[in-house]
Formats: C-alpha cells, sequence, structure tokens
C-alpha cells in the first residue's frame, strides 16, 4: 500500500501528459454526476484540497477528494483515480495533517510541472505497462487456513465419491468422543497428582513423630517387602528428618520440595545432593514412575551422598 501511495503522483503525471491544456474552470467540490472532471479541474481541485487542509479543514478536503472518481482526457477517455488513502487520512479521529499536505504538496508539484501537450503516440502502452506492475494490482486476502487449502488440493486426485449424508455426522460424534477422551485423560492425571498429595499427607500424619532412623528402617522394610515406592518415600522422609536432625533445614509436611531446597540454597554442595533426591522422589510419588529394586537401591545411593554432605 506504501508503494502504491508513493507511485500515485507520477501515475497522476502521466494522465496529465496525456492530456492537453484546457481553459480554467471553477473549482466545485465534485465533477460529473459520476464524479469525473477534466485534468485542470482536477489540477485545481487538488490544489484548493491542499490549501483546506493548511487551514486545519480536513472534513472539506476529504468531501472534495472524495467527489472526485476519474479524470476524463481530451480525446475522452476516462482515467479513473482513487483517492482513498487522502479521505481515509482526513476523516481519521486525529488525522496527520502534516502527512496529508506533504502527499498533496507532491502531487500537485508533479502535476504543474508537467507541459501540457498533445497525446504521446505510445502513452496508453506506456499507461498500461504501469498499471499492470503488481504494485496496482488488487491485493488478495491471505489465505488464514493454508491447511485446508493444501488438504482441497490432495483431494482434487482423489476419485469422485458417491454421496454420503452420514458422512459429516460419523465425522462431528468421532470429534466429540476424542475429545472427550482428551478431557477424561487430563482429568484422570489431575486426579491422581491430588490423590498422591493427599495420600502422602495423611500418612506424614499417622506415621509422625519419627526419627530419621525410624524412617530410614520403615523404608527398608517396604523394600523388603517389594513395595517400593512406600520405601522411596519413606527413605525420601528420613533425609529430611536427618537434615532437620543437624540444623540444615526445618521439616514441615506443610512445606513444598522446592521450600525445602531454598533452605539450603547458602549450602550448594549440600543444595547440589539434595536436588536429585527430590527430583527422584517427585517422579515416582507424583509423576507415577513405579522404581524397582534397581530404582531404590539407585535413590539409596543419591540419599547417602546427602548424609555425607550433611555430616
Amino acid at each position: 500500500m506504501r508503494r502504491l501511495t508513493l507511485l500515485l503522483p507520477s501515475l497522476l503525471a502521466l494522465l496529465i501528459a496525456l492530456a492537453s491544456a484546457e481553459p480554467v474552470a471553477a473549482i466545485t467540490t465534485a465533477g460529473t454526476e459520476d464524479g469525473t472532471v477534466s485534468p485542470e479541474t482536477y489540477r485545481r481541485s487538488i490544489a484548493l484540497a491542499l490549501a483546506l487542509v493548511e487551514r486545519d479543514e480536513p472534513h472539506p478536503a476529504a468531501d472534495l477528494l472524495a467527489g472526485i472518481a476519474a479524470v476524463e482526457l481530451p480525446g475522452g477517455e476516462v482515467m479513473p483515480v482513487d483517492h482513498g488513502w487522502f479521505v481515509a487520512a482526513l476523516r481519521a479521529g486525529e488525522p496527520d495533517l502534516e502527512a496529508v499536505s506533504a502527499r498533496l504538496t507532491a502531487l500537485l508539484d508533479e502535476l504543474e510541472a508537467w507541459p501540457p501537450g498533445a497525446v504521446a503516440p505510445d502513452a496508453f502502452e506506456r499507461l498500461a505497462a504501469i498499471l499492470s506492475r503488481p504494485e496496482f494490482q488488487p491485493q488478495q486476502e491471505p489465505d488464514l487456513n493454508p491447511l485446508l487449502q493444501r488438504l482441497a488440493e490432495l483431494l482434487d486426485f482423489l476419485p469422485d465419491l458417491p454421496s454420503l449424508p452420514w458422512l459429516g455426522n460419523l465425522l462431528v460424534v468421532g470429534g466429540l468422543s476424542l475429545l472427550a477422551a482428551i478431557v477424561a485423560y487430563v482429568a484422570a492425571g489431575l486426579w491422581g497428582s491430588f490423590a498422591a498429595q493427599a495420600e502422602v499427607e495423611a500418612e506424614g500424619a499417622g506415621a509422625e513423630p519419627l526419627t530419621a532412623g525410624q524412617a530410614l528402617s520403615q523404608s527398608r522394610e517396604m523394600a523388603m517387602a517389594g513395595d517400593y515406592r512406600t520405601a522411596v518415600r519413606l527413605l525420601y522422609l528420613s533425609t529430611l528428618l536427618l537434615l532437620e536432625e543437624r540444623k540444615l533445614l526445618r521439616y514441615d509436611r506443610t512445606l513444598t520440595n522446592r521450600e525445602y531446597l531454598r533452605q539450603v540454597a547458602d549450602n550448594p554442595s549440600l543444595a547440589g545432593a539434595l536436588r536429585p533426591v527430590v527430583d527422584t522422589f517427585d517422579e515416582v510419588w507424583y509423576g507415577q514412575v513405579e522404581p524397582d529394586a534397581g530404582g531404590y537401591e539407585a535413590y539409596a545411593r543419591q540419599v547417602d551422598r546427602v548424609r555425607e554432605e550433611a555430616s
């Protein structure tokens, strides 16, 4: 659009080159009933519009330009002109009169600088070449859904299928079923997280008060019984209780695991050892990862590193 606006003065100058001068006519706010004016009337209309803009009268200037739709050349040819940008800019809530004035001035300078004369033999050919440029072609609406366009192109290669009135209903039912399955899956995941949180709080409330040694002993008993998930939880609890016993953090069932990490943030080596212990516990207890004997032993080694840092 910007390129079209910048080229508008040159295009209109070419229109005047195609025309010969005519006697000065009185300036009106419109041309004929269909908005067609002579070249001289058009030049004077642009000059009047510029004067109105400089007098801070944008609306009369917009009305004047809106009433001009074409310029009739001496040979009878009618060339359309588009003042859409000027009219929109002048009728805006806060019109940029300086920008409008600058463009009207440039347009008027082009019109006045072009000497009148006879129509050149190749004038219409040159005009047609100008109007065929991309900037003068109507803008196409962007394709808002290229995927659908691509799908339509692919369907063109398929043979014609018989009419299936029930196919649309089947697609709707299938789409709703898929949506319901997704919602159910998400809801199940959220419910599992809430249930796991409630479970750990309930078990913690029933087992307290525990010492680090008691929690470690119970963890080993659960591991021997094959309940590695509970064994991991008790091993994690023993780690927190051990750090509390050694005055390295404050254990509180209402605190989150990330809050425990923040409590030891001023001890980088301890924080570095505790972080994988917290991450593994979250994966097992909240992520529904079922550990086995090897996973439990690996977790125990992570806990041993924390014990070494806390000693």
